[in-house]
């Protein structure tokens, strides 16, 4: 079964997923990392977007996984032996195909998405609204793992949304992608209770953790 994976370079939810699914022989998996591309002023104002939607400990955390990854790198440079936590370290851990792109709905990207023909297309923190050409690619089902307890918690920070409303219960969420953001059918959802005196970053530590078994199990239920 060919599965596709769209995410970011630093998205650790998105890692432990890939290293699930690279290291079972019946899945052939490829991965897609998005690259914007734009002058330094768009960049600028692309971050003021991020902080006005996701506040400044969302975009903390960014920088502190572009920080670490540097240094791990660094390390490994070193001779250190470490395990991957990142896509990118996953990538070049398990030999797994990788594209960069910036756009994933221009006619090349299709093109590409349609060379490769997946069965299973995946999408886990990627950053862009795939129309109906891109989502249609997949063979069997396109779906995301959406960090949060949909259709209470949808957005690209959920974290921060449990915690200014004081929920008791976070979670994590796999649903079929549709170009309705977070409105497409919920396949698998778990819930866990919010630690006391959690943060933004325990949040997406308790997502990672159980996300990536939640979607490992979806997909077993599509290779049937």
């Amino acid at each position: 079964m060919k599965i596709l994976i769209l995410t970011s370079a630093t998205n650790p939810l998105a890692a432990h997923v890939a290293l699930e699914l690279a290291r079972e022989e019946k899945f052939i998996v490829h991965m897609i990392f998005l690259n914007y591309k734009g002058s330094r002023g768009w960049r600028l104002k692309n971050i003021q977007k991020q902080i006005r939607q996701n506040g400044f400990d969302f975009i903390g955390i960014k920088l502190g996984d572009i920080i670490s990854l540097w240094f791990r790198n660094l390390l490994r440079c070193m001779g250190m032996k470490l395990s991957p936590v990142f896509p990118v370290e996953v990538v070049n851990q398990e030999n797994i195909p990788l594209k960069i792109i910036a756009d994933i709905n221009t006619p090349e990207s299709i093109s590409g998405l349609k060379k490769f023909a997946p069965d299973i297309l995946i999408t886990a923190g990627f950053g862009q609204i795939l129309k109906q050409e891109s989502l249609s690619i997949a063979l069997q089902a396109s779906i995301n793992l959406h960090p949060g307890l949909l259709p209470q918690r949808p957005g690209s920070n959920p974290f921060r949304d449990v915690l200014m409303g004081g929920d008791l219960n976070a979670g994590v969420t796999v649903h079929r992608l549709t170009e309705k953001v977070d409105k497409g059918e919920i396949l698998e959802q778990i819930s866990y209770p919010v630690p006391e005196n959690a943060g933004e970053r325990k949040l997406r530590e308790l997502a990672t953790n159980a996300g990536a078994a939640l979607l490992f199990k979806v997909v077993n239920r599509f290779s049937i």
